[in-house]
């Protein structure tokens, strides 16, 4: 008997796993960026690329996870190295030409009352989070001078209801997110060379 309701108890949870919803969209904050990678200079320079981050929960600062961090420091470096316009990517505080320091704020503003609603009902009542990203980047020189400073923003929200299963393999939320540090580092970049950093 108690292993048939531990089958049954199974099978419930992993119906609810499989049949749950969740897709992410842009709120559009963050014009398209055109005309990627950029024309390159006709002298590159080498720069360094430090990336640091946070979370604001409900207002709340607090710490970012590590690998989200990893995360974010992968794909800014990733995306500085993609564009062509640099003789050398690094990360870290190293000798270079130019210093790009990125700090990346998660802010986010969860309902928590709406979420146990969702849960309870398996997802037929629908659930809706906001991350706001927000990039700033100060452009330094080799002797730590501020050459300029660029915050770009980028609204992700993602819903959670089970209908939404039809609509995820395409929106599912660490692609979206992902796609949006891109972009936010793509056009933190065509900014900067629109002012002359390099």
């Amino acid at each position: 008997m108690t292993t048939k309701r531990s089958h049954r108890w199974l099978a419930l949870a992993l119906a609810i796993t499989i049949s749950w919803g969740c897709a992410s969209f842009r709120a559009g904050q963050l014009a398209p960026v055109t005309g990627w990678p950029p024309s390159v200079p006709g002298k590159k320079k080498s720069i360094s690329v430090v990336v640091s981050g946070s979370a604001v929960i409900g207002g709340k600062p607090t710490d970012a996870p590590q690998q989200m961090i990893d995360i974010w420091r992968q794909r800014t470096w990733a995306t500085y190295e993609e564009s062509g316009l640099f003789s050398d990517v690094r990360t870290g505080l190293e000798a270079t030409d130019l210093r790009a320091e990125v700090r990346i704020e998660d802010s986010g503003e969860p309902n928590i009352a709406l979420a146990v609603l969702c849960g309870l009902t398996m997802t037929l009542i629908p659930v809706e989070a906001a991350d706001k990203l927000t990039m700033r980047t100060a452009f330094k020189d080799a002797d730590g001078n501020t050459l300029a400073s660029i915050e770009k923003t980028e609204t992700v929200n993602t819903w959670i209801e089970l209908f939404l299963v039809f609509v995820m393999p395409a929106k599912f939320p660490t692609g979206v997110v992902k796609g949006v540090l891109n972009d936010l580092s793509r056009a933190t970049i065509t900014a900067a060379q629109e002012q002359k950093v390099f």
